[in-house]
């Protein structure tokens, strides 16, 4: 008779829901929001005639103590701007402004108390904007830096027979002198008329020692 094994099986759902879950915490990058009632001002009311602008920030980007934000509205515009002795980029993203991007990445929540959120499929961002560290790049005397590059020796009694694919020797003029100074001897044709003569001749020689004999 089989015995069953003292080991058990547990489902991974049932076994996480005896565990303590630990605090809600933001992705990388983003700020918990600790009172939802100001997220109760993105509602169709209260945004009548109004646009949203979607603006990414760097994580050590203070966006308190951005007083104004300069905006170029032409299309492919870039504007800069300085937030304490640090510049910046502002840039916009045509590309997720595109329906289709939108309805699948992007979701404005409204809060319908202190403790929920609620999807508000009225509203849509009208644009995007990325803001971005404007880094300066000292300008680089190339003439100081770079070294010029030196021919290798050749060696006399070295030929060029290996050529990079789409070339051949015609592209060389290394190789041209090389066909110049090696020239390579014809071989010389035999005459046609040799051999029937020296055959003849000995036919003849042979005869002429029968008759001897």
């Amino acid at each position: 008779m089989s015995q069953l094994s003292s080991e058990r099986v547990i489902d991974s759902d049932s076994d996480l829901s005896d565990q303590e879950l630990s605090g809600f915490r933001p992705p990388r990058g983003f700020t918990k929001v600790e009172n939802l009632e100001i997220m109760g001002n993105l509602s169709p009311k209260t945004l009548k005639n109004k646009e949203i602008w979607l603006i990414q920030v760097p994580s050590d980007f203070n966006i308190k103590k951005l007083k104004k934000l300069p905006v170029n509205l032409g299309v492919g515009q870039t504007t800069e701007f300085k937030v304490k002795d640090t510049d910046y980029a502002l840039n916009e993203d045509l590309a997720a402004a595109e329906q289709s991007v939108l309805k699948r990445r992007y979701k404005i929540m409204s809060a319908q108390n202190k403790n929920s959120l609620q999807p508000v499929p009225k509203l849509e961002v009208s644009r995007f904007y990325s803001v971005s560290e404007k880094v300066k790049i000292p300008e680089i005397n190339y003439a100081k830096v770079v070294t010029q590059r030196h021919d290798v020796e050749q060696h006399a009694d070295l030929r060029m027979r290996h050529f990079p694919t789409g070339y051949g020797r015609d592209n060389y003029e290394e190789a041209k002198k090389e066909d110049k100074s090696v020239a390579t001897p014809k071989p010389q044709k035999r005459k046609s008329e040799d051999s029937p003569k020296k055959e003849k001749k000995h036919k003849k020689d042979k005869k002429k020692k029968d008759a001897e004999d």
